[in-house]
């Protein structure tokens, strides 16, 4: 298959390239830095020729650039910091979105500037928190996935748990690769019990970013987020969809005992700005041990086979990690972020202060 040049086919769009920058952080996409002939610089994101299944793989909904516009579009209009669309184009059969550049640097651009200190870490966390809450404030009317033109889709679900069972069967349907079949059957038994027991779930849906992770926002010169990206897969939901995967992918970027000070310092500042979350409630723990497992499950079937020097082990890992807290029916959040170090290369444990 000849080289796809992406340059001409975004100059051929009326954009003139003069060269671009690949961004190596893309997942299943080519990502660029794109700078123009008139001093302009974007980002480009276009598809890979491989990825076939278009589909969320935490919560099953199509994913599209379209999708992404609008989300980005909604969250510019309620006063959360995303990038501006520039457009959704298509040129010899290759869709490609163009966005602004955001302000400022990646979080873990910004731990790795100020050498993993602690204060960063903890300051930035409390601070995201307030930007959290602020997201959380929009009301939605339906849980499912936030879509094209303002839709949320499926419609009419006002039931949380009805969304969460859908959640859960597209789960451990389509991730089944590297799990033994006793061991699926035992998760799916304990899934199916723990949502027959949570009560009636009719609480108001909320905008959900999720996936914070330290590649997904960024912040300025005081640490200060200034704006979320790849925010693709966000959701109607419940506050307890946002925190399990803080948990997983942010609030555990250290291993104990810093990730409680980092949950500690993030409900702080999610609390200050105005939202409400009981973390000790036992239905938001369910939920967030229901999710948990699940997201575990996907990191067993995506990373089976994998062979490219950094996650090589990682389905092994899931699969002991996921069979654990199984076992003991709770969460190893620090467990989840020790896998997901290997990636990020940050240290287990912050320097002082």
């Amino acid at each position: 298959m000849p080289e796809i040049d992406y340059g001409e086919l975004i100059t051929a769009e009326g954009y003139p390239v003069t060269s671009l920058d690949r961004i190596p952080e893309g997942y299943n996409r080519e990502v660029f830095y794109v700078n123009l002939e008139s001093g302009e610089r974007y980002i480009a994101k276009f598809e890979r020729e491989t990825k076939q299944d278009r589909r969320d793989i935490h919560f099953g909904g199509p994913l599209s650039f379209s999708r992404e516009a609008e989300i980005s579009r909604f969250l510019r209009n309620a006063g959360i910091p995303v990038p501006e669309i520039i457009g959704v184009h298509s040129a010899l059969g290759h869709e490609f979105l163009l966005e602004s550049v955001l302000p400022g640097v990646s979080f873990a651009k910004y731990m790795e500037q100020h050498d993993y200190s602690l204060r960063a870490y903890l300051d930035t966390v409390e601070k995201l928190g307030g930007q959290v809450a602020k997201a959380h404030q929009i009301s939605l009317s339906t849980f499912g996935d936030f879509m094209e033109e303002g839709a949320v889709l499926p419609s009419g679900v006002t039931d949380f748990r009805d969304r969460l069972r859908t959640i859960v069967d597209y789960r451990l349907q389509r991730n089944t690769k590297g799990m033994r079949p006793e061991n699926l059957r035992s998760l799916e038994e304990y899934l199916n019990r723990q949502i027959d027991d949570l009560p009636l779930i009719e609480h108001s849906p909320t905008f959900v970013l999720f996936d914070l992770n330290p590649l997904n926002f960024f912040v300025d010169s005081d640490g200060t987020p200034c704006g979320f990206c790849d925010l693709d897969r966000s959701q109607a939901a419940l506050p307890s969809v946002e925190f399990y995967s803080a948990k997983s992918y942010l609030l555990s970027y250290f291993s104990q005992p810093i990730h409680h000070h980092a949950q500690e310092f993030f409900f702080r500042g999610y609390s200050d700005a105005g939202g409400h979350y009981e973390k000790n409630d036992p239905v938001n723990k369910s939920i967030e041990t229901i999710l948990y497992l699940t997201n575990a499950l996907i990191g067993v079937s995506a990373y089976h086979g994998a062979s490219d020097g950094i996650r090589n082990d990682w389905s092994e890992r899931f699969k002991n990690l996921l069979l654990t807290s199984l076992l003991h029916q709770e969460p190893d959040w620090v467990g989840f972020g020790d896998i997901l170090r290997g990636k990020i290369k940050n240290p287990a444990l912050p320097n002082l202060p």
